[in-house]
C-alpha cells in the first residue's frame, strides 16, 4: 500500500487534528479526566498568544491574523476560534492527507472519513487491517470519475429511472457495479430529484446510496456537488438544486465538528463558528461574537458548577417540584374532604367550599370545638406535650427546604440581571473609551482599563451567578463556610469595581479602577482554585 503503518503514524502526527486515543502532554504534569470534573478551573483569557505549532502533544497556536482568529491561552489549556471559511479548509486538508496516506481517491476519503466520524487514527487501523472490507463497509466503491459523465459520447439513454430518453452527456454513472452487472447510469435528472429528496432527510444524507437496487456505493461529496451544481434549466430548478446543496454543505461541515470531541460550535444564534481545543478545556470564549460557555456541555460557563450540577440545578427553577412545594408550605387539606385550601383572610376560621366544613386553621380540629363550651376560642394555642413526640409535619419541613431555595434563588436571579447590566456596560465601554480619549488626550491604550473593568465584571458577575447554586448543593460544614466567606470577599469587591466602572468617564479614577480590577481578579481565581482542590480531593458539592 506504499508507506507502512509506523511511517504513516510519523506523517499524521504533524496535523493537530486529534482523535480519541490521542495522547496528551502537559509542561505541569497535569492529567486530562475524560469525566472532565476534576480539571483545575481556570479564569477565562483575555489576550492572544503568539503562533506555535498546532500538534496534540504540544500546547500551540495559531496567528491572531489568521483566518481562524486568536488562541486564547489559560496556561496548559489552549483553544482558539474557527471560522467557518477555515472549517472548511481544515475538512479539505484532512480528506487530502487521508487520500496520500492510504493511496485511494478524494472520493473515497471523504467516505471513509464521514464513515468513522473524522476520527483519523481509528480509520488508519481499521484500513491497514483490511483495507479492502474497510472501503466496502464505508460504500466507497465509487469507480474512475472521470467515467461519470461521457461528454464525448452520442446516441440516447434509457433511464431506468424516469423512462425517458435523453443524451449520454446528460447521464451519470459512479462505477459502482460490480462485474458482469448492468451500468448503474441515470439521467442527471432523476440524479438531481433524488439528492434533493435526499438532502430533505438531514444528517443522514451523507450516507445516500447509488439509486441501482442492492447497491451500497455512497454518493461522494464530489458527486453532490457536480450533480445539484448544474446551472442549466430554469430559474426555479437552478434555485432548488442550489439550495439543495447549501443544506448539503451545512450538513456535511456540521458533521465534521460535531462528530469531533475537540470541536464544538459556539451556541450563540447566527454565530457560525467554531472553538477548537489543544488540550483541556472547561469554559472557552467564541472568538467572533465573545460569548463564553463550556466546552463540555455547550451551555453557558457555569464555574465553578459542574455539568451535572447545572442540570439538576436548572432542573430544579424550572420543573413542578417547587411549585408543589410551595403548594403544601401555604395550604392545608380540609379535614374532612381533604381539599387543598389556601388561607386569604386573617381569620383562622376556615369554611371548606367543597364539604361545607368548618375546621380550624391552626390545629385543623373542627370549628364547633373552639366555643365557649370547650373552654373558649383557640384552646389549640396552648402546647401540647403529646404532640412533642410526633415528627415534624410535612408543612414545615417543606416550608423550611422552599425557604432555603428561595434564599439562594433570589441571589443567584439578582447576579444574573447584574450580569446583563454589565453586558450592556461592555457594549458601551468602546464608546466610553474613545469620550475619555478625546477629553484627557489619552492614547488608546491608555483608555483600555476601561474595557478590561468591564470584561473583569462580566466574568464575576456570572460566576457568582453560579456561585450560589453550587452553595445550594453543598452540604453544611466547615468546608461550605469557607467557600461562603471567598465568596463573600468575591461579591464585596464585584460590587465595588461596578460602582467604581459606572462613574462618569470624568469622573473614573484610573489608578483605583486598574487596582480594583486586578484586585477582583484575584479573588475570583482564588475562588475558583479552592473549588478545583476540593473537587479533586472530594469534596464540594454533593453533585460534582
Amino acid at each position: 500500500m506504499g508507506l507502512k503503518k509506523e511511517e504513516t503514524r510519523k506523517l499524521s502526527s504533524k496535523r493537530y487534528r486529534m482523535s480519541d486515543e490521542d495522547d496528551y502532554r502537559y509542561s505541569s504534569g497535569e492529567e486530562y479526566s475524560e469525566e472532565g470534573e476534576e480539571e483545575v478551573l481556570e479564569k477565562n483569557p483575555k489576550r492572544a498568544q503568539p503562533a506555535k505549532s498546532l500538534t496534540p502533544a504540544s500546547v500551540g497556536t495559531r496567528s491572531a491574523s489568521s483566518a481562524t482568529g486568536s488562541t486564547f491561552k489559560k496556561k496548559d489549556v489552549d483553544y482558539f476560534g474557527v471560522s467557518p471559511e477555515q472549517l472548511q479548509r481544515d475538512q479539505a486538508s484532512l480528506t487530502a492527507e487521508i487520500a496520500e496516506l492510504v493511496k485511494v481517491p478524494e472520493d473515497h476519503a471523504s467516505i471513509l472519513l464521514v464513515e468513522f466520524r473524522w476520527d483519523k487514527e481509528k480509520l488508519l487501523d481499521q484500513f491497514y487491517s483490511d483495507p479492502e472490507k474497510t472501503r466496502i463497509r464505508a460504500g466507497a466503491i465509487q469507480g474512475d470519475i472521470s467515467k461519470m459523465i461521457p461528454t464525448n459520447a452520442t446516441g440516447l439513454f434509457q433511464c431506468p429511472v424516469t423512462y425517458e430518453k435523453v443524451p449520454f452527456c446528460e447521464t451519470l454513472s459512479m462505477g459502482c457495479e460490480k462485474p458482469g452487472e448492468p451500468e448503474h447510469r441515470f439521467s442527471l435528472e432523476a440524479w438531481q430529484d433524488y439528492l434533493i429528496c435526499r438532502v430533505q432527510d438531514g444528517a443522514s444524507c451523507l450516507f445516500t446510496r447509488c439509486q441501482a437496487r442492492g447497491c451500497t456505493c455512497v454518493v461522494s461529496p464530489r458527486v453532490w456537488r457536480l450533480v445539484l451544481g448544474d446551472v442549466r434549466g430554469e430559474r426555479a430548478q437552478v434555485a432548488a438544486r442550489k439550495d439543495a446543496l447549501t443544506r448539503y454543505e451545512r450538513i456535511l461541515s456540521s458533521n465534521y465538528v460535531d462528530m469531533n470531541r475537540h470541536i464544538k460550535w459556539c451556541p450563540a444564534p447566527s454565530c457560525g463558528w467554531a472553538v477548537q481545543a489543544i488540550g483541556p478545556c472547561r469554559e472557552v470564549t467564541c472568538q467572533n461574537c465573545h460569548l463564553s460557555f463550556c466546552f463540555r456541555c455547550g451551555l453557558d460557563a457555569h464555574a465553578p458548577l459542574s455539568c451535572k450540577g447545572l442540570a439538576e440545578w436548572n432542573e430544579k427553577c424550572s420543573n413542578e417540584s417547587e411549585t408543589a412545594n410551595w403548594f403544601v408550605a401555604n395550604t392545608k387539606k380540609c379535614p374532612n374532604c381533604s381539599t387543598h385550601i389556601e388561607k386569604n383572610q386573617g381569620c383562622n376560621h376556615m369554611h371548606c367550599n367543597m364539604c361545607k366544613y368548618d375546621f380550624c386553621w391552626i390545629c385543623l380540629g373542627k370549628w364547633a370545638d373552639h366555643g365557649a363550651n370547650t373552654g373558649g376560642f383557640y384552646q389549640c394555642n396552648k402546647y401540647d406535650p403529646s404532640t412533642s413526640k410526633k415528627k415534624e409535619d410535612d408543612v414545615s419541613q417543606a416550608k423550611r427546604e422552599l425557604d432555603r431555595y428561595i434564599h439562594y434563588y433570589k441571589r443567584y436571579q439578582g447576579h444574573d440581571q447584574s450580569l446583563k447590566y454589565a453586558a450592556k456596560q461592555r457594549e458601551q465601554a468602546e464608546a466610553r473609551m474613545t469620550e475619555l480619549q478625546k477629553k484627557g488626550g489619552k492614547g488608546w491604550i491608555d483608555v483600555q482599563f476601561i474595557m478590561e473593568a468591564a470584561e473583569q465584571l462580566i466574568e464575576c458577575r456570572r460566576v457568582l451567578k453560579y456561585t450560589y447554586a453550587y452553595a445550594f448543593q453543598m452540604p453544611d460544614g466547615p468546608r461550605k463556610q469557607l467557600f461562603e466567606f471567598s465568596q463573600g470577599q468575591l461579591e464585596q469587591n464585584t460590587e465595588k469595581l461596578h460602582e467604581l466602572s459606572e462613574k462618569d468617564v470624568e469622573a473614573i479614577d484610573r489608578s483605583e479602577l486598574i487596582n480594583y480590577t486586578r484586585v477582583t481578579k484575584g479573588f475570583l481565581q482564588k475562588l475558583l482554585e479552592e473549588v478545583a482542590r476540593e473537587e479533586l480531593e472530594g469534596f464540594g458539592a454533593t453533585t460534582s
